[in-house]
């Protein structure tokens, strides 16, 4: 199941769920190496109350959007997902650390209900099948996932973000 999820990503993804059709879905829990799942959420972008009144994660101008973590526990920084350099998009592009954008204004994410500052993280990533990702003679199939959903749920009051990230990149 880990054949599908981004380099950064594989030692923190506990998978729960693959999907296989026309395209390639794996959903998974993040917990850190030292075992916690708790994490202070940064992210970059907009936040927006969504049609339903859903928070929401949008992106702006030239940033895009993204989202950092870190471990409550033992402080380990994660980029979970940055729309400059994560993605199918990105890796056919060929976009490398040299040419993206590192200025970045991050806010932490508090819980609108409570102010707690540590979340549950879910993702969710979308991958065209391997057969196909070959013919394109993409070398990061990995990395070139064409959808991320990203699902956060406070430690404290149990709220949840639905889909605080949804984001095609391909």
């Amino acid at each position: 199941m880990k054949d599908f999820i981004p380099h950064q990503v594989v030692d923190y993804y506990n998978p729960v769920s693959l999907i296989e059709g026309d395209t390639i879905v794996s959903e998974g829990n993040l917990s850190c190496l030292c075992s916690c799942t708790s994490f202070t959420v940064q992210h970059w972008g907009e936040t927006r109350k969504g049609i339903l009144g859903q928070v929401e994660l949008i992106a702006t101008g030239e940033n895009g959007v993204g989202m950092s973590l870190s471990c409550q526990k033992c402080g380990t920084s994660l980029t979970l997902f940055d729309s400059e350099t994560d993605g199918y998009d990105v890796v056919v592009r060929g976009v490398t650390s040299s040419t993206k954008n590192t200025l970045k204004k991050l806010e932490t994410l508090s819980c609108p209900k409570c102010f707690n500052k540590q979340f549950h993280v879910k993702v969710k990533y979308e991958h065209l099948p391997k057969t196909e990702t070959d013919v394109v003679g993409l070398l990061d199939s990995k990395n070139a996932f064409q959808w991320i959903w990203v699902s956060l749920e406070c430690n404290s009051c149990s709220k949840k973000f639905r889909n605080f990230i949804d984001h095609e990149t391909g």
